[in-house]
């Protein structure tokens, strides 16, 4: 189900294993801070394989923030997402993630970058050609 895939998370491996206590309390908090309208129970029940393309990357950009990670490396994170999804990741991004969490994302389009995110790199054929 959306629910296991994103629990899986907490191990990094694409096997569901039982949450704990503080986990469940964890992905509980994550999916009232993302506020999406989506993200209902009769959804995290739904198979991971029946859900649109832009709902397994909803899925999946949940299963990388569900362990609170130092580090989050999103490449092209709101691939097929719609524009009300885009807008809710891109303010939990900027407004949620914790101080000792490092975003990078990697997106071919500069307005997919959340505003949070302070420095750049602009690559072209794989050169670096700006650098803010």
């Amino acid at each position: 189900t959306s629910w296991q895939a994103i629990v899986t998370g907490f191990d990094s491996i694409f096997i569901y294993t039982a949450i704990t206590p503080t986990q469940q309390t964890q992905l509980d908090s994550l999916l009232h801070d993302f506020a999406h309208p989506l993200l209902t129970p009769a959804f995290l029940d739904r198979l991971f394989a029946t859900l649109s393309p832009g709902e397994q990357s909803l899925v999946l950009l949940l299963r990388a923030l569900v362990k609170r990670a130092p580090l989050l490396v999103l490449d092209e994170p709101f691939a097929g997402m719609d524009s009300q999804t885009v807008e809710a990741a891109k303010a939990f991004l900027c407004h949620m993630l914790l101080p000792t969490q490092a975003l990078v994302v990697i997106s071919h389009f500069e307005e997919e970058v959340p505003e949070s995110v302070s420095r750049s790199i602009k690559l072209d054929h794989g050169r670096v050609v700006e650098y803010l």
